[in-house]
């Protein structure tokens, strides 16, 4: 496909899954987004979304332009989503012909309805999975030093961008980037604490909590299945003949798997979406050593 088709594909997916989390998460919690995006800007939000600033700084500036609270969050959620799937095709097509491509990207889009499941002001989850397919696509150009201002950028917005840091050092095995960019996150993510001052948490933060309920929770496993798919089985498959820069990234995915189901709600899928970026290129990977055999 050229470049207009891409955009327009992506741009397509990507309005659909915007328009149905309006309808799920959205339009039933109005009254709740209104009164926690007032919090975070007023720096009475909990630990640890007071932290995670950028997108209400962003949905703020479209406000004062006169931008409607819920259309603005929809157009940040639309334009972010819309751009990581743009990225994340044009990484792809790194390995894959553009036919592999339009299935890697379907794959990453079908993952986005199941993560309006559980979510009533989840705004930075569309900016934090730019910040991985841009960190992926930078590393797979070997543009590494731009990492440290994105990880920068991404800290702004979620703590998450912090493992980019450890993720460069699995890649690339630049122990120089991979320092820097962890100096740099850090120092974000003490710096808001400095300035902000120590949040009290509104969820318990104690590990055993989280394990144990993780364990048990039926629903929670059921979406991880749906939510990876053809993932548990091919991407199995095609890890061992992958290109070794994808089958490093893939520590991604574990690593991710483990953080959430310590300090978070598997069931809150959303967490895992930069996942998806390393699983679903060794699962195209699989799917062709079979359609090719």
């Amino acid at each position: 496909m050229n470049r207009l088709a891409w955009i327009f594909f992506c741009a397509a997916l990507s309005l659909g899954f915007v328009i149905l989390h309006w309808h799920t998460a959205d339009y039933m919690s109005a009254d709740f987004q209104v009164d926690w995006h007032r919090k975070i800007l007023a720096g009475e939000g909990p630990y640890p979304d007071q932290y995670r600033l950028l997108t209400y700084w962003l949905a703020e500036g479209l406000m004062r332009l006169g931008v409607a609270f819920q259309f603005a969050y929809a157009l940040i959620r639309f334009v972010f989503t819309t751009a990581a799937l743009l990225v994340f095709a044009r990484y792809l097509g790194r390995w894959f012909d553009p036919r592999e491509c339009v299935l890697g990207v379907l794959l990453l889009a079908w993952g986005h309805p199941l993560t309006a499941a559980y979510e009533a002001m989840q705004p930075t989850d569309p900016l934090n999975l730019l910040v991985f397919a841009v960190a992926l696509e930078l590393l797979a150009a070997g543009k590494d030093l731009w990492l440290v201002p994105l990880v920068a950028i991404g800290t702004l917005n979620r703590e998450t961008a912090l493992l980019i840091a450890p993720l460069v050092l699995v890649i690339r095995r630049r122990w120089g980037v991979a320092l820097a960019c962890g100096v740099v996150g850090l120092s974000v993510y003490l710096g808001l604490r400095a300035v902000i001052g120590l949040k009290a948490a509104y969820a318990p933060t104690n590990v055993i909590h989280f394990l144990r309920a993780n364990v048990e929770d039926w629903a929670a496993w059921a979406l991880v299945a749906a939510f990876f798919n053809l993932a548990f089985v091919f991407a199995v498959r095609g890890y061992r003949r992958a290109p070794e820069f994808l089958r490093r990234a893939g520590a991604l995915a574990p690593a991710l798997l483990v953080v959430y189901a310590s300090v978070g709600y598997l069931r809150e899928i959303r967490l895992l979406l930069p996942a998806l970026l390393v699983t679903i290129p060794l699962t195209l990977e699989g799917l062709r050593g079979d359609y090719r055999a």
